[in-house]
């Protein structure tokens, strides 16, 4: 049975995380860590250096570990009112804002 999921696509000049997903009864167990560097690398496919993440708060720990770093917020799009944290990460291991520590 899948475990997780990830979408990531193409939104301008940057790559868009739309979601990651983990199944709760197998979360820090490297799954999510396994997710993030298949979107950095989908990103890297499709020619882009940057992916923007607009996290549920309570992943931004999660995210900050991968190496995102704080970009704004954004308006959630499924309550109406409510901000997400906007993070942003190089999807390169050579870019100043990346995973490279993590790989």
């Amino acid at each position: 049975a899948p475990v997780g999921v990830a979408e990531v696509f193409r939104e301008g000049d940057q790559a868009l995380l739309n979601k990651l997903f983990v199944d709760p009864d197998v979360m820090r167990r490297g799954v999510g860590r396994e997710l993030f560097i298949w979107a950095c690398l989908k990103a890297q496919e499709m020619g882009l250096d940057e992916m923007m993440i607009e996290a549920d708060p309570d992943a931004v720990p999660f995210y900050r570990r991968m190496g995102a770093q704080f970009a704004g917020s954004a308006p959630s799009g499924s309550i109406p009112g409510r901000k997400l944290p906007r993070l942003m990460v190089g999807t390169k291991p050579d870019s100043g804002r990346s995973l490279k520590e993590n790989r």
